[in-house]
């Protein structure tokens, strides 16, 4: 599947690496510190191994960052919906299992399931992309089935992507 991203979601990944890769770069500062502390002592140097641990977090998480990055292709998210049909850029109500829910279909970069902006190739997205408004259907999701109307669909609009946290 090709992987998207608007702009301002490529800009946002852009930023968490800068801030990761400097993040690293101080762990790894520490790290070395630690190891000539304890020179004669290697195998119990607790400091030195939280730190190597942490490298290897902050390293798995800038690979997945550029892995989001290489190959991005720049997509803005639709100005309107065409029939009704769920789809990138798409600010999604949905009945499932008999409890409303919004969700926001969102490109790689602007995803924040706190704020219900799933990436559009999340398996929920996948299971709502090219739905209509009013249709029913079952669906898989999390290895349980669920009945599944949708209910909205309209474009996202740019503060919709305003994150309050921030």
């Amino acid at each position: 599947m090709e992987r998207y991203a608007t702009r301002n979601g490529l800009r946002k990944i852009q930023e968490r690496m800068q801030t990761l890769e400097e993040q690293l770069s101080e762990v790894q500062k520490k790290m070395g510190e630690a190891a000539s502390q304890s020179s004669e002592t290697w195998h119990d140097n607790a400091p030195f191994e939280v730190l190597r641990a942490d490298v290897a977090i902050f390293d798995r998480r800038l690979k997945d960052e550029l892995a989001a990055v290489v190959g991005c292709q720049i997509r803005e998210y639709p100005q309107q919906v065409t029939g009704g049909i769920v789809g990138y850029g798409v600010n999604v109500v949905i009945i499932r299992d008999g409890k409303e829910f919004s969700y926001k279909l969102v490109g790689y970069g602007d995803e924040d399931s706190d704020l219900n902006r799933i990436r559009y190739d999340s398996p929920l997205a996948q299971a709502l992309i090219g739905r209509s408004i009013g249709e029913k259907f079952i669906a898989n999701i999390n290895c349980r089935k669920s009945q599944i109307e949708i209910r909205e669909a309209d474009p996202i609009k740019d503060e919709d992507l305003i994150n309050p946290r921030y």
